[in-house]
């Protein structure tokens, strides 16, 4: 009976490890389910939220967008007209300047409709003395009297006007020869010994300028997603003064304004189009400008990753749930119960610790594991003290065993590297991986390697490193104070060259020897009279990108060496650096020998360089200002010349431009 009673306990016993590890395992399930509910409704209304609170912030920023950019319009609006006459009567005075420089007596019509074309306008009528158009780029008004026809009485007294800068604009002409509404300026000349040169303007290029400032315009160019919508609303009359436009164009609300006008302060869901949006207006001078975002989409783009987070909810209760099992089971407590009662009598001194194999195959690599650590540890410390100990006090060391995952450092090498336990770590597995590979490419047990590595805090190591299958070790010197040595040595060198006054390419004086020549001289003459040149080499870049820089630098000296043979001795020429060039002429020099000496020398970079001129377009802007009485100093002086020689770039480069005169194009 006794031996029955021992074989029911163990049935028994039997029966509620069953029972316990069933429980156990509905248990963890259930909570795992409730869980991954609980936080998956969460993270849905979470993320729903921050969503809708994104967005509204969106609109805030693009409603704020919008009000600024229609406030700096309405500021523009009242100028356009404004903007409109003052472009267009800059454009006359370069018809003007044209004229009187480069055209004499009469010229075909083909001349004047280039001119017309040049300066983007209808027609150019030239009027003379008598009220008569003499010349124009539109043959069937040459000979139209002004004074035989009333309409045009409005331009009699800038024809009679003897005032160089008269002019005169109707925004709302009529041309007598089409009956077409155009826009007319007029400006005296003394092209023909006296006359009046008048642009005929299409209205549409007017109706252009007022195009870009208008609301609607504006609002259907804002670039927006499919499930946003910019609009502004008359807040008056309800009528939709814009609407971004890649949008439906209609914005269908009950009681618009006044639903509208619940959103100012706060986003509000309303109904727009028949579905719900988040609306968001504000009100200014008597429009409501606002921002709607479809809900459907807001909550499409949560959907989105919430069916990822779901997953990964899901497959991670599921983990945890399993591990907690396995951790929980007898079996491996007791093991785990075993080891630590090893380790607590290996840390209170027992050294002949050792842990057997356990009932799975990972509780025996433990086991192991742990035994490998125990020896390592018994004699890594000591041994990595007594080898830095007897090193200079600027070296470290640190031993890794990457089987046992086991970092053994010196005492002072984290404060050494500047890095936390956790950064040193990571870096020393990142080098130790990458050397493993490069010996198993080489075919080599073991990999040395030398490297330097700049600290958080600027200080310089120098890391010798020693790599094996299963072991790394590393000896790190602090080597700044070498290196801070050589970093002296360099600036020295530097500010030597600095102080040097010749252009090392192209043996010029460079920029600090022509302000030094420039001051001295301005000193010695404070009423002298000078002119500077400033160059640029057109289309230099060219040469560099596609010859290289090599060849770019012998078209520099080949250039330095022209202004050399062209300029006189007496005369600085100076690189300011790339392919910019100063020639300082100290005396006064008319203009005309000025433009006679520029087309010479023009001509002279054409045939002495011919061969980028040819090939790359190589050719000189030159702008030219002139020290005197209206340019009192050396600032001004070289500020002149450069926005003259941007000038000569501007008209098509290989030219020369006198500050305050015209373009010389050879």
């Amino acid at each position: 009976m006794g031996s029955g009673n021992k074989r029911a306990s163990r049935k028994g016993g039997a029966r509620r490890k069953f029972n316990i590890r069933r429980k156990l395992l509905l248990y963890i399930t259930a909570v795992m389910l409730v869980t991954t509910l609980l936080l998956t409704g969460v993270f849905w209304n979470t993320s729903l939220f921050h969503e809708i609170k994104l967005e509204k912030e969106s609109q805030l920023a693009e409603v704020a967008q919008v009000l600024e950019t229609i406030k700096n319009n309405e500021t523009l609006n009242a100028e356009v007209r404004g903007l409109f006459v003052e472009d267009y009567l800059n454009r006359l005075r370069l018809v003007r300047s044209l004229l009187e420089s480069n055209l004499h007596g009469n010229a075909d019509p083909a001349k004047w409709q280039n001119i017309a074309d040049t300066v983007d306008v209808a027609a150019i009528h030239v009027i003379g003395s008598d009220g008569v158009i003499v010349q124009s780029s539109a043959p069937a008004s040459i000979g139209l009297d002004f004074y035989a026809h009333p309409e045009l009485a409005e331009f009699i007294p800038l024809i009679e006007s003897n005032s160089r800068e008269a002019y005169y604009v109707d925004m709302e002409g009529i041309s007598i020869t089409t009956g077409h509404q155009q826009v007319y300026m007029g400006l005296r000349s003394d092209y023909m010994g006296g006359s009046v040169i008048q642009l005929e303007i299409s209205m549409d290029d007017l109706y252009d300028y007022e195009d870009a400032y208008n609301i609607k315009w504006y609002v259907s160019t804002i670039p927006t997603r499919r499930y946003r919508t910019i609009f502004v609303v008359d807040g008056t009359t309800d009528e939709l003064l814009g609407i971004s436009e890649n949008n439906k164009q209609t914005l269908e609300i009950d009681d618009r304004l006044e639903t509208l006008r619940t959103a100012l302060e706060e986003p509000q869901v309303i109904q727009v189009n028949g579905e719900s949006q988040v609306v968001y207006v504000e009100e200014y001078n008597g429009m409501l400008i606002g921002c709607a975002s479809t809900m459907a989409q807001l909550m499409e783009n949560v959907k989105a990753y919430m069916v990822v987070v779901a997953l990964c909810l899901v497959g991670l209760s599921a983990l945890v749930g399993i591990t907690l099992y396995f951790l929980i089971d007898w079996l491996m407590l007791r093991k785990v119960e075993e080891i630590n009662s090893g380790l607590v009598r290996f840390v209170s001194g027992e050294s002949d610790v050792m842990f057997g194999p356990g009932n799975t195959n990972e509780l025996s690599e433990l086991a192991e594991n742990l035994n490998k650590v125990l020896g390592a540890i018994q004699v890594t410390g000591t041994r990595l003290a007594q080898v830095v100990n007897g090193m200079s006090q600027e070296v470290e060391a640190y031993e890794y065993y990457p089987e046992l995952n086991q970092f053994f450092f010196s005492d002072h090498l984290l404060e050494l590297m500047n890095m936390t336990e956790k950064e040193c770590k990571d870096k020393i597995v990142e080098v130790f991986e990458k050397q493993r590979l490069r010996g198993e490419e080489l075919g080599a047990e073991i990999v040395e390697n030398v490297e330097y590595y700049i600290t958080k805090d600027g200080r310089l190591l120098h890391i010798h490193r020693t790599v094996s299958y299963n072991a790394s070790y590393a000896f790190v010197e602090d080597v700044s104070a070498q290196r801070d040595r050589e970093d002296m040595l360099r600036q020295d060198l530097r500010h030597s060259e600095e102080r040097s006054y010749v252009d090392e390419l192209t043996g010029l004086s460079n920029r600090r020897r022509l302000a030094e020549y420039l001051e001295q001289w301005k000193k010695q003459n404070p009423k002298g009279r000078g002119v500077m040149l400033m160059m640029d080499l057109d289309n230099f870049k060219m040469v560099n990108d596609t010859a290289g820089h090599a060849e770019g630098d012998r078209l520099l000296r080949l250039f330095a060496q022209l202004l050399n043979h062209q300029f006189r001795e007496g005369d600085i020429k100076a690189r300011l650096g790339g392919d910019e060039f100063v020639v300082f002429l100290p005396l006064y020099v008319a203009p005309k020998e000025v433009e006679r000496r520029g087309r010479r020398f023009l001509e002279t970079v054409r045939q002495e360089l011919r061969e980028y001129y040819t090939k790359y377009h190589v050719s000189v802007s030159i702008g030219v200002a002139y020290m005197d009485e209206n340019c009192p100093d050396l600032d001004t002086l070289g500020e002149r010349a450069d926005a003259a020689m941007y000038i000569a770039k501007r008209s098509g480069k290989d030219s020369l431009y006198i500050d305050g005169s015209s373009i010389l194009k050879t």
